[in-house]
Protein backbone atom coordinates (compact mmCIF):
# COMPACT_ATOMS: atom_id res chain seq x y z
CA UNK A 1 0.00 0.00 0.00
CA UNK A 2 1.28 3.47 -0.85
CA UNK A 3 2.27 5.64 2.08
CA UNK A 4 1.02 9.07 3.04
CA UNK A 5 1.07 11.16 -0.19
CA UNK A 6 1.76 14.43 1.63
CA UNK A 7 4.88 12.98 3.28
CA UNK A 8 6.07 11.36 0.06
CA UNK A 9 5.51 14.54 -1.95
CA UNK A 10 7.46 16.60 0.57
CA UNK A 11 10.35 14.13 0.33
CA UNK A 12 10.32 14.23 -3.47
CA UNK A 13 10.28 18.02 -3.53
CA UNK A 14 13.28 18.10 -1.19
CA UNK A 15 15.45 16.17 -3.67
CA UNK A 16 18.22 18.15 -5.35
CA UNK A 17 17.71 17.40 -9.05
CA UNK A 18 20.92 19.13 -10.19
CA UNK A 19 23.12 15.99 -10.25
CA UNK A 20 20.40 13.80 -11.81
CA UNK A 21 20.66 12.58 -15.39
CA UNK A 22 17.92 13.49 -17.86
CA UNK A 23 16.36 10.04 -17.51
CA UNK A 24 16.45 10.29 -13.72
CA UNK A 25 14.78 13.69 -13.94
CA UNK A 26 12.01 12.20 -16.07
CA UNK A 27 11.44 9.42 -13.54
CA UNK A 28 11.59 11.88 -10.63
CA UNK A 29 9.01 14.21 -12.20
CA UNK A 30 6.74 11.27 -13.00
CA UNK A 31 6.90 10.22 -9.33
CA UNK A 32 5.95 13.76 -8.28
CA UNK A 33 2.95 13.76 -10.62
CA UNK A 34 1.71 10.36 -9.36
CA UNK A 35 2.09 11.52 -5.78
CA UNK A 36 0.32 14.79 -6.50
CA UNK A 37 -2.62 12.88 -8.03
CA UNK A 38 -2.89 10.77 -4.89
CA UNK A 39 -2.82 13.88 -2.73
CA UNK A 40 -5.59 15.44 -4.86
CA UNK A 41 -7.73 12.37 -4.19
CA UNK A 42 -7.18 12.69 -0.44
CA UNK A 43 -8.02 16.39 -0.54
CA UNK A 44 -11.26 15.70 -2.40
CA UNK A 45 -12.23 13.11 0.19
CA UNK A 46 -11.76 15.78 2.85
CA UNK A 47 -13.81 18.23 0.79
CA UNK A 48 -16.69 15.73 0.68
CA UNK A 49 -16.47 15.16 4.44
CA UNK A 50 -16.40 18.92 5.07
CA UNK A 51 -19.41 19.49 2.82
CA UNK A 52 -21.37 16.70 4.48
CA UNK A 53 -20.58 17.96 8.01
CA UNK A 54 -22.14 21.37 7.42
CA UNK A 55 -19.28 23.04 9.31
CA UNK A 56 -19.19 25.76 6.64
CA UNK A 57 -22.37 27.20 8.21
CA UNK A 58 -20.34 28.42 11.22
CA UNK A 59 -18.89 31.18 9.03
CA UNK A 60 -22.34 32.21 7.76
CA UNK A 61 -21.65 30.64 4.35
CA UNK A 62 -24.67 29.46 2.37
CA UNK A 63 -22.87 26.39 0.98
CA UNK A 64 -19.51 24.65 0.99
CA UNK A 65 -18.82 26.23 -2.41
CA UNK A 66 -19.36 29.71 -0.98
CA UNK A 67 -17.13 28.90 1.98
CA UNK A 68 -14.27 27.69 -0.24
CA UNK A 69 -14.64 30.71 -2.49
CA UNK A 70 -14.41 33.03 0.50
CA UNK A 71 -11.46 31.22 2.08
CA UNK A 72 -9.45 30.44 -1.05
CA UNK A 73 -10.52 33.33 -3.24
CA UNK A 74 -10.75 31.12 -6.33
CA UNK A 75 -13.27 31.36 -9.16
CA UNK A 76 -16.72 30.19 -8.12
CA UNK A 77 -17.06 27.72 -10.99
CA UNK A 78 -13.76 26.08 -10.00
CA UNK A 79 -14.79 25.76 -6.36
CA UNK A 80 -18.22 24.42 -7.34
CA UNK A 81 -16.63 21.85 -9.65
CA UNK A 82 -14.40 20.51 -6.88
CA UNK A 83 -17.24 20.26 -4.38
CA UNK A 84 -19.42 18.48 -6.95
CA UNK A 85 -16.65 16.04 -7.91
CA UNK A 86 -15.98 15.30 -4.25
CA UNK A 87 -19.65 14.41 -3.77
CA UNK A 88 -19.73 12.23 -6.88
CA UNK A 89 -16.65 10.28 -5.82
CA UNK A 90 -18.55 9.14 -2.72
CA UNK A 91 -20.59 6.85 -4.98
CA UNK A 92 -17.72 5.91 -7.35
CA UNK A 93 -15.68 3.43 -5.24
CA UNK A 94 -13.51 1.98 -8.03
CA UNK A 95 -12.78 5.43 -9.45
CA UNK A 96 -11.80 6.69 -6.00
CA UNK A 97 -9.53 3.70 -5.42
CA UNK A 98 -7.70 4.23 -8.72
CA UNK A 99 -7.48 7.95 -8.02
CA UNK A 100 -6.06 7.46 -4.52
CA UNK A 101 -3.52 4.95 -5.89
CA UNK A 102 -2.31 7.53 -8.40
CA UNK A 103 -3.40 5.43 -11.39
CA UNK A 104 -5.71 8.12 -12.80
CA UNK A 105 -5.83 11.91 -12.47
CA UNK A 106 -8.46 14.35 -11.28
CA UNK A 107 -9.23 15.05 -14.94
CA UNK A 108 -10.05 11.36 -15.48
CA UNK A 109 -12.25 11.36 -12.40
CA UNK A 110 -14.17 14.41 -13.67
CA UNK A 111 -14.85 12.68 -16.98
CA UNK A 112 -16.10 9.52 -15.26
CA UNK A 113 -18.27 11.58 -12.92
CA UNK A 114 -20.42 12.55 -15.93
CA UNK A 115 -21.92 9.06 -15.64
CA UNK A 116 -22.94 9.69 -12.04
CA UNK A 117 -24.23 13.20 -12.78
CA UNK A 118 -26.70 11.68 -15.28
CA UNK A 119 -29.41 9.92 -13.23
CA UNK A 120 -30.56 7.89 -16.24
CA UNK A 121 -27.26 5.98 -16.47
CA UNK A 122 -26.17 6.05 -12.82
CA UNK A 123 -27.24 2.48 -12.08
CA UNK A 124 -25.65 1.19 -15.28
CA UNK A 125 -22.40 2.95 -14.36
CA UNK A 126 -22.29 0.95 -11.10
CA UNK A 127 -22.19 -2.20 -13.26
CA UNK A 128 -19.62 -0.91 -15.75
CA UNK A 129 -17.42 1.22 -13.46
CA UNK A 130 -14.56 -1.28 -13.31
CA UNK A 131 -14.41 -1.49 -17.12
CA UNK A 132 -14.56 2.30 -17.54
CA UNK A 133 -11.87 2.85 -14.91
CA UNK A 134 -9.70 0.37 -16.82
CA UNK A 135 -10.12 2.52 -19.92
CA UNK A 136 -9.19 5.58 -17.88
CA UNK A 137 -5.89 3.95 -16.91
CA UNK A 138 -5.01 3.40 -20.58
CA UNK A 139 -6.22 6.69 -22.10
CA UNK A 140 -5.58 10.38 -21.55
CA UNK A 141 -8.51 12.42 -20.25
CA UNK A 142 -9.45 13.80 -23.70
CA UNK A 143 -9.69 10.37 -25.32
CA UNK A 144 -11.50 9.04 -22.26
CA UNK A 145 -14.10 11.81 -22.67
CA UNK A 146 -14.87 10.54 -26.17
CA UNK A 147 -15.31 6.99 -24.86
CA UNK A 148 -17.48 8.06 -21.93
CA UNK A 149 -19.71 10.28 -24.10
CA UNK A 150 -20.25 7.35 -26.45
CA UNK A 151 -21.05 5.09 -23.47
CA UNK A 152 -23.60 7.61 -22.15
CA UNK A 153 -25.31 7.91 -25.56
CA UNK A 154 -25.53 4.13 -25.76
CA UNK A 155 -27.18 3.71 -22.37
CA UNK A 156 -29.20 6.94 -22.17
CA UNK A 157 -31.93 6.28 -24.70
CA UNK A 158 -34.03 9.16 -23.35
CA UNK A 159 -31.24 11.70 -23.35
CA UNK A 160 -30.61 14.66 -25.63
CA UNK A 161 -30.19 13.64 -29.25
CA UNK A 162 -26.68 14.65 -30.32
CA UNK A 163 -27.88 16.25 -33.58
CA UNK A 164 -30.97 18.04 -32.19
CA UNK A 165 -30.53 21.80 -32.86
CA UNK A 166 -33.11 22.64 -30.19
CA UNK A 167 -30.48 21.76 -27.61
CA UNK A 168 -27.72 23.92 -29.10
CA UNK A 169 -26.24 26.33 -26.56
CA UNK A 170 -23.85 29.25 -26.65
CA UNK A 171 -22.56 30.82 -23.43
CA UNK A 172 -20.91 34.23 -23.66
CA UNK A 173 -19.91 36.55 -20.84
CA UNK A 174 -17.33 39.12 -19.86
CA UNK A 175 -14.66 38.00 -17.40
CA UNK A 176 -12.49 40.92 -16.36
CA UNK A 177 -11.10 42.52 -19.49
CA UNK A 178 -11.79 39.44 -21.64
CA UNK A 179 -14.93 37.98 -23.25
CA UNK A 180 -15.37 34.20 -22.93
CA UNK A 181 -17.48 32.31 -25.49
CA UNK A 182 -18.34 28.60 -25.35
CA UNK A 183 -20.59 26.87 -27.91
CA UNK A 184 -22.13 23.39 -27.96
CA UNK A 185 -23.78 22.74 -31.34
CA UNK A 186 -25.32 19.71 -32.97
CA UNK A 187 -24.18 18.63 -36.41
CA UNK A 188 -27.04 20.39 -38.22
CA UNK A 189 -25.83 23.82 -37.15
CA UNK A 190 -22.33 22.96 -36.00
CA UNK A 191 -20.95 21.58 -39.28
CA UNK A 192 -21.91 24.62 -41.41
CA UNK A 193 -20.47 26.92 -38.73
CA UNK A 194 -17.29 24.85 -38.57
CA UNK A 195 -16.99 24.85 -42.38
CA UNK A 196 -17.40 28.65 -42.53
CA UNK A 197 -14.92 29.09 -39.68
CA UNK A 198 -12.35 26.83 -41.36
CA UNK A 199 -12.78 28.58 -44.71
CA UNK A 200 -12.21 32.00 -43.14
CA UNK A 201 -9.28 30.61 -41.13
CA UNK A 202 -7.64 29.36 -44.34
CA UNK A 203 -8.11 32.78 -45.96
CA UNK A 204 -6.43 34.42 -42.99
CA UNK A 205 -3.60 31.87 -43.06
CA UNK A 206 -2.90 32.58 -46.73
CA UNK A 207 -3.07 36.30 -46.04
CA UNK A 208 -0.63 35.96 -43.14
CA UNK A 209 1.89 34.17 -45.35
CA UNK A 210 1.71 36.91 -47.98
CA UNK A 211 1.95 39.64 -45.35
CA UNK A 212 5.11 38.13 -43.84
CA UNK A 213 6.66 37.86 -47.30
CA UNK A 214 6.07 41.61 -47.74
CA UNK A 215 6.94 42.62 -44.17
CA UNK A 216 8.95 40.07 -42.11
CA UNK A 217 8.52 42.26 -39.01
CA UNK A 218 4.73 41.90 -39.08
CA UNK A 219 3.50 40.16 -35.93
CA UNK A 220 1.34 37.72 -37.90
CA UNK A 221 4.52 35.65 -38.18
CA UNK A 222 4.03 34.48 -34.59
CA UNK A 223 0.27 33.93 -34.68
CA UNK A 224 -1.16 30.54 -33.70
CA UNK A 225 -4.08 28.66 -35.32
CA UNK A 226 -6.13 29.72 -32.29
CA UNK A 227 -5.34 33.37 -32.98
CA UNK A 228 -6.48 32.98 -36.58
CA UNK A 229 -9.67 31.15 -35.61
CA UNK A 230 -10.49 33.96 -33.17
CA UNK A 231 -10.07 36.53 -35.94
CA UNK A 232 -12.16 34.34 -38.25
CA UNK A 233 -15.00 34.07 -35.71
CA UNK A 234 -15.03 37.81 -35.01
CA UNK A 235 -14.99 38.54 -38.73
CA UNK A 236 -17.91 36.22 -39.46
CA UNK A 237 -20.03 37.73 -36.69
CA UNK A 238 -19.27 41.34 -37.58
CA UNK A 239 -19.76 40.69 -41.29
CA UNK A 240 -23.21 39.34 -40.54
CA UNK A 241 -24.06 42.35 -38.39
CA UNK A 242 -22.93 44.72 -41.16
CA UNK A 243 -24.41 42.85 -44.13
CA UNK A 244 -26.51 44.80 -46.62
CA UNK A 245 -29.34 42.32 -46.03
CA UNK A 246 -29.45 43.28 -42.36
CA UNK A 247 -31.95 46.17 -42.05
CA UNK A 248 -30.40 47.19 -38.72
CA UNK A 249 -26.80 47.18 -39.95
CA UNK A 250 -26.23 50.87 -39.20
CA UNK A 251 -28.11 51.09 -35.93
CA UNK A 252 -26.16 51.73 -32.75
CA UNK A 253 -24.69 48.55 -31.27
CA UNK A 254 -24.02 50.10 -27.87
CA UNK A 255 -23.53 53.46 -26.18
CA UNK A 256 -20.22 54.82 -24.91
CA UNK A 257 -20.07 57.43 -22.15
CA UNK A 258 -17.52 60.20 -22.60
CA UNK A 259 -16.39 62.91 -20.19
CA UNK A 260 -17.13 66.60 -20.73
CA UNK A 261 -13.49 67.65 -21.21
CA UNK A 262 -12.97 65.20 -24.05
CA UNK A 263 -16.17 66.32 -25.74
CA UNK A 264 -15.16 70.00 -25.60
CA UNK A 265 -11.63 69.30 -26.90
CA UNK A 266 -12.79 66.89 -29.60
CA UNK A 267 -9.72 64.72 -28.94
CA UNK A 268 -9.23 61.44 -27.09
CA UNK A 269 -6.50 62.45 -24.64
CA UNK A 270 -4.75 60.07 -22.16
CA UNK A 271 -7.08 61.10 -19.34
CA UNK A 272 -10.23 60.43 -21.35
CA UNK A 273 -13.00 58.57 -19.53
CA UNK A 274 -14.68 56.02 -21.80
CA UNK A 275 -17.09 53.37 -20.64
CA UNK A 276 -20.29 51.66 -21.75
CA UNK A 277 -23.55 52.17 -19.91
CA UNK A 278 -23.03 48.88 -18.07
CA UNK A 279 -19.75 50.20 -16.62
CA UNK A 280 -17.27 48.40 -18.90
CA UNK A 281 -14.16 50.59 -19.30
CA UNK A 282 -13.09 51.00 -22.93
CA UNK A 283 -9.30 51.40 -23.48
CA UNK A 284 -8.49 54.49 -25.50
CA UNK A 285 -6.69 52.47 -28.18
CA UNK A 286 -9.80 50.40 -28.88
CA UNK A 287 -11.98 53.52 -28.97
CA UNK A 288 -9.70 55.15 -31.54
CA UNK A 289 -10.01 52.14 -33.85
CA UNK A 290 -13.79 52.04 -33.41
CA UNK A 291 -14.05 55.70 -34.36
CA UNK A 292 -12.82 54.94 -37.89
CA UNK A 293 -15.67 52.76 -39.09
CA UNK A 294 -18.03 51.54 -36.37
CA UNK A 295 -21.60 51.70 -35.21
CA UNK A 296 -21.60 53.38 -31.84
CA UNK A 297 -22.62 56.69 -30.38
CA UNK A 298 -21.33 59.07 -27.75
CA UNK A 299 -23.46 59.97 -24.77
CA UNK A 300 -21.92 63.30 -23.77
CA UNK A 301 -22.09 64.29 -20.11
CA UNK A 302 -21.04 67.39 -18.20
CA UNK A 303 -18.85 67.35 -15.12
CA UNK A 304 -21.82 66.43 -12.93
CA UNK A 305 -22.82 63.51 -15.14
CA UNK A 306 -25.83 65.25 -16.69
CA UNK A 307 -26.52 64.34 -20.33
CA UNK A 308 -25.83 67.20 -22.73
CA UNK A 309 -26.25 65.51 -26.13
CA UNK A 310 -26.88 62.09 -27.68
CA UNK A 311 -24.76 62.24 -30.83
CA UNK A 312 -25.77 60.37 -34.00
CA UNK A 313 -23.34 61.90 -36.46
CA UNK A 314 -21.85 59.15 -38.66
CA UNK A 315 -18.07 59.03 -38.52
CA UNK A 316 -17.80 56.08 -40.90
CA UNK A 317 -17.61 56.18 -44.69
CA UNK A 318 -20.94 56.33 -46.46
CA UNK A 319 -21.92 53.85 -49.15
CA UNK A 320 -20.53 55.91 -52.03
CA UNK A 321 -17.11 56.30 -50.39
CA UNK A 322 -16.93 52.60 -49.54
CA UNK A 323 -17.72 51.72 -53.16
CA UNK A 324 -14.92 54.01 -54.33
CA UNK A 325 -12.50 52.54 -51.77
CA UNK A 326 -13.46 49.04 -52.86
CA UNK A 327 -12.81 49.93 -56.50
CA UNK A 328 -9.42 51.43 -55.66
CA UNK A 329 -8.05 49.14 -52.94
CA UNK A 330 -9.85 45.88 -53.89
CA UNK A 331 -9.59 44.78 -50.26
CA UNK A 332 -7.11 45.53 -47.48
CA UNK A 333 -4.59 48.01 -48.93
CA UNK A 334 -1.72 46.78 -46.72
CA UNK A 335 1.13 45.16 -48.68
CA UNK A 336 0.69 41.43 -49.14
CA UNK A 337 -2.75 41.34 -47.52
CA UNK A 338 -5.50 39.50 -49.38
CA UNK A 339 -8.39 40.32 -47.03
CA UNK A 340 -11.61 40.97 -48.97
CA UNK A 341 -13.45 44.30 -49.06
CA UNK A 342 -16.20 42.88 -46.84
CA UNK A 343 -13.61 42.09 -44.17
CA UNK A 344 -12.18 45.63 -44.03
CA UNK A 345 -12.76 48.90 -42.17
CA UNK A 346 -12.57 52.32 -43.78
CA UNK A 347 -9.64 54.00 -42.01
CA UNK A 348 -8.93 57.75 -41.94
CA UNK A 349 -5.25 58.08 -42.91
CA UNK A 350 -5.25 61.39 -41.08
CA UNK A 351 -7.24 60.40 -38.03
CA UNK A 352 -10.66 61.92 -37.56
CA UNK A 353 -9.65 63.39 -34.21
CA UNK A 354 -6.73 65.12 -35.92
CA UNK A 355 -8.95 66.91 -38.45
CA UNK A 356 -9.00 64.04 -40.92
CA UNK A 357 -11.73 64.04 -43.56
CA UNK A 358 -13.98 61.31 -44.90
CA UNK A 359 -12.78 61.71 -48.49
CA UNK A 360 -11.68 59.02 -50.91
CA UNK A 361 -8.17 60.52 -51.10
CA UNK A 362 -7.82 60.52 -47.29
CA UNK A 363 -9.04 57.01 -46.50
CA UNK A 364 -7.92 53.42 -47.04
CA UNK A 365 -9.42 49.99 -46.53
CA UNK A 366 -7.72 47.96 -43.80
CA UNK A 367 -8.46 44.51 -42.44
CA UNK A 368 -8.92 44.45 -38.68
CA UNK A 369 -5.41 43.12 -38.11
CA UNK A 370 -3.69 45.90 -40.06
CA UNK A 371 -6.14 48.47 -38.71
CA UNK A 372 -4.94 47.57 -35.22
CA UNK A 373 -1.28 47.75 -36.29
CA UNK A 374 -1.76 51.26 -37.72
CA UNK A 375 -3.36 52.52 -34.52
CA UNK A 376 -0.61 50.83 -32.49
CA UNK A 377 2.06 52.67 -34.49
CA UNK A 378 3.58 49.48 -35.92
CA UNK A 379 2.53 50.40 -39.46
CA UNK A 380 2.36 53.85 -41.06
CA UNK A 381 0.34 55.11 -44.04
CA UNK A 382 0.97 58.09 -46.27
CA UNK A 383 -1.30 59.18 -49.14
CA UNK A 384 0.63 59.87 -52.36
CA UNK A 385 -1.29 60.87 -55.48
CA UNK A 386 -4.49 59.58 -53.93
CA UNK A 387 -3.04 56.15 -53.10
CA UNK A 388 -1.98 54.77 -49.71
CA UNK A 389 1.70 53.97 -49.24
CA UNK A 390 2.79 51.82 -46.29
CA UNK A 391 5.93 51.93 -44.14
CA UNK A 392 7.15 49.57 -41.43
CA UNK A 393 8.17 50.66 -37.94
CA UNK A 394 11.67 51.47 -39.25
CA UNK A 395 10.40 53.81 -41.96
CA UNK A 396 11.01 51.38 -44.84
CA UNK A 397 8.41 51.44 -47.61
CA UNK A 398 6.52 48.18 -48.12
CA UNK A 399 5.69 47.58 -51.75
CA UNK A 400 5.66 43.85 -52.48
CA UNK A 401 2.08 42.86 -53.23
CA UNK A 402 0.98 46.33 -52.18
CA UNK A 403 -1.38 48.99 -53.46
CA UNK A 404 -3.96 48.17 -56.08
CA UNK A 405 -3.93 50.24 -59.23
CA UNK A 406 -7.14 52.24 -59.60
CA UNK A 407 -9.30 51.47 -62.62
CA UNK A 408 -10.14 54.37 -64.95
CA UNK A 409 -12.64 57.02 -63.86
CA UNK A 410 -12.87 56.04 -60.18
CA UNK A 411 -14.88 58.57 -58.21
CA UNK A 412 -16.79 58.83 -54.97
CA UNK A 413 -20.06 59.56 -56.75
Amino acid sequence: MPGDPATELAALLAVDVTPLSLRQRVEHQAAIERCRNRLDAVLLRRVAEFDESGAWQLDAATSATNWFQGQVGGARNVMASRVKLAAHLECMPHTREAFEDGEITESHAKVLSRCVANPRVRDRFAEDEVELVGKAMDLNADRLATEVDAWIRLHDQDGVKPHDPEHDTVHANQVGDRVKINADLGLEHGLPVLAALNERHDEIWRRDRSVVDANPDDEVATRTPGNRRAEALVGLVLDGAGAESNPRRRETLFTVLIDHETFLSGTLHPGTVLETVDGTVIPIGIAERWLCDSRWQLLVQDATGEVLMLGRKERYANRAIRRALAARDRGCAAPGCSAKVSHCDAHHVTWWDYEGESNIDQMALLCRHHHRLVHAGALEIMMVNGLPMFFDRHGNELTDGGRRRPPPEVSAA
